[in-house]
């Protein structure tokens, strides 16, 4: 037979809330670890936004290759920098579409914007962005041909074999992104480099 004993079961009631320490250091840990994944994800974007203009100089070119098949008609890449900005623009390879002076005589397709926050140098003939140089013209880095063919043009502004180099940096980084255009089959290619 049982008997019932004298001992008392003390239910504990659940508290209602944490206590002000279980937050203070939860919030500590919260703060910590975003100040270590932070500058990480800055600088993954920073990279490809790199990437990204990298990307987008292989597709003008794509661009103005096929404008240049499909209408009959040479079309040029160019580039010009002023200030932290790099300008682009695709459009026929006359001087109607690339001088400041008057409008094209013709109507033709022209591809044109620009860039901000990344610095810039086409190698060889001092053309470098983001620290205050200003071009009023563009620099032709391809013109493409009707037949698919393309030519890369040198500092002088003359036909070249050698390739165009053009260098992409976030501003402090000691690293970019060397972008290589090739004459002739108007190849562009890029890779990361240490970058003096």
């Amino acid at each position: 037979m049982r008997t019932s004993g004298s001992r008392h079961f003390v239910k504990r009631q659940a508290r209602a809330a944490f206590t002000l320490l279980e937050l203070l250091l939860v919030l500590a840990i919260l703060v910590i670890a975003s100040a270590m994944v932070v500058p990480f994800i800055q600088g993954m974007l920073d990279d490809q936004k790199l990437t990204d203009v990298a990307d987008m100089f292989r597709g003008k070119a794509a661009v103005a290759k096929t404008h240049a098949v499909n209408d009959g008609v040479a079309y040029r890449f160019g580039v010009k920098i002023t200030d932290d900005e790099l300008h682009w623009r695709v459009a026929p390879d006359s001087d109607d579409f690339w001088s400041n002076q008057g409008s094209p005589s013709q109507d033709a397709f022209i591809d044109e914007g620009s860039i901000k926050g990344i610095r810039f140098k086409v190698k060889g003939n001092g053309l470098s962005g983001g620290g205050g140089n200003n071009s009023s013209d563009f620099t032709r880095l391809l013109s493409f041909y009707p037949d698919g063919t393309a030519q890369s043009y040198g500092d002088d502004g003359l036909p070249t074999d050698t390739a165009r180099m053009i260098n992409l940096q976030n501003p402090g980084d000691d690293y970019g992104l060397v972008i290589q255009i090739r004459g002739l089959t108007g190849a562009i290619r890029s890779e990361w480099k240490r970058i003096d």
